[in-house]
């Protein structure tokens, strides 16, 4: 069987993205181990729900959406107390590094090398 084939993407897919963070959040969350009726009582309740060391398995996840494998920045040190909070800050970084990725934001690598031939003109 022929490797899949990643397609370069044009535009940032914000709801697709949005949605399976959402979804893998409720997988995760689902855990026997997360479910605990005593948090409140316990060290737990000052840990956040997620740490970003979990957060890290949902990169190789966003890799067919995105067309690239998203780096380990698009992770909130300290990792989410909350869905929303997760699904919000991951959204965001991930689009910004997709923007620079795809070469759509002021500091990406396409808009530097058109800088730098703007600079030689001159």
């Amino acid at each position: 069987m022929a490797p899949k084939r990643l397609i370069a993407k044009t535009s940032f897919p914000r709801i697709e993205i949005e949605s399976f963070l959402g979804n893998w959040w409720d997988q995760q969350m689902k855990s026997a181990l997360k479910r605990s009726d005593d948090k409140a009582k316990t060290v737990f309740c000052i840990q956040p729900e997620m740490s970003s060391q979990e957060a890290v398995k949902v990169l190789l996840g966003l890799t067919e959406l995105l067309g690239y494998e998203p780096t380990k920045k698009v992770i909130r040190r300290g990792g989410y107390q909350n869905r929303a909070q997760f699904i919000l800050d991951m959204t965001s970084r991930i689009e910004a590094e997709f923007s620079h990725v795809h070469g759509f934001g002021p500091n990406s690598v396409a808009n530097a090398s058109t800088k730098a031939s703007t600079h030689a003109q001159i």
